[in-house]
């Protein structure tokens, strides 16, 4: 249950039930609820000139119901099937009034019902695969058109072999995005995206260390992007590198009590 300052009370539950006809499957039936107030930006802020605040704002209210089946096949295949729908009521978004200033607006919107289908192999003791895809019916607004940045198709592929026993991983993943629609109506091409990362798994003193590329073939894709701006898509980011370092203390601790890195008990 959850309570402010601005809004009603809001009781958010979630239920899950889980029957297990053997070790090696499930079926879950899952609900739950949430929310999310109106920012101060959104309900409060104006400026007279390009944007008035709206004091009656409502929170966002979402409701959510999932069937689940897993079942682990072998120690090398695991499969989970999930069949979803969500049903969206008084999603904030900005519209643009008369003269060009914007107000941000409750509306509604229909529910949404999708399918999900994931896969976890081991095809060798070398490599991992993870591959899921998403298929669902795009979100539709009140005039039958297909609300912006509904992607009807969602496709991951991950694949991870280790390197020098086991302390290092190489991954590679592609992700994909069906074509999108934008505010004005128009519509970006699909997205593919390759990435490419080496991991550190077990570095002495707790040494964590990333490196790699996002969009490693520099793709060019695009998003749908909001209101009061002249375009009404954005060319997304190509090839780009990172490094990341960290370093845990407790990974430090660990070391010193399991002894000099990289002997075993």
């Amino acid at each position: 249950m959850d309570d402010s300052h601005n809004h009603q009370l809001l009781l958010t539950p979630r239920i899950a039930l889980i029957y297990q006809p053997s070790p090696a499957s499930a079926v879950k039936m899952l609900y739950g609820s949430s929310f999310r107030n109106p920012s101060s930006f959104e309900q409060f802020y104006q400026d007279g000139l390009t944007q008035i605040g709206n004091p009656g704002l409502q929170p966002e209210r979402m409701q959510t119901f999932e069937l689940v089946f897993e079942r682990r096949f072998s120690k090398r295949l695991e499969l989970l099937a999930n069949a979803y729908q969500y049903q969206l009521a008084d999603l904030i978004t900005a519209a643009t009034l008369t003269g060009g200033i914007q107000q941000f607006h409750n509306v509604a919107i229909p529910r949404t019902t999708g399918f999900e289908l994931e896969a976890n192999t081991r095809l060798a003791a070398w490599l991992t695969t993870e591959a899921s895809l998403s298929v669902q019916r795009p979100v539709r607004s009140s005039n039958g058109n297909p609300e912006a940045n509904s992607p009807a198709r969602v496709g991951k592929l991950r694949l991870e072999v280790p390197l020098f026993r086991d302390r290092w991983s190489l991954s590679g993943g592609l992700h994909y995005l069906s074509d999108r629609q934008t505010l004005a109506g128009r519509s970006v091409p699909a997205a593919y995206l390759v990435d490419l990362v080496l991991a550190s798994r077990r570095l002495p003193w707790g040494l964590e260390v990333q490196c790699g590329a996002h969009n490693l073939l520099n793709a060019r894709y695009w998003d749908p992007i909001g209101p009061q701006l002249s375009m009404d898509s954005l060319l997304q980011d190509g090839r780009n590198v990172f490094v990341r370092l960290s370093w845990s203390a407790a990974g430090q601790k660990d070391e010193a009590v399991g002894g000099a890195p990289g002997r075993q008990p």
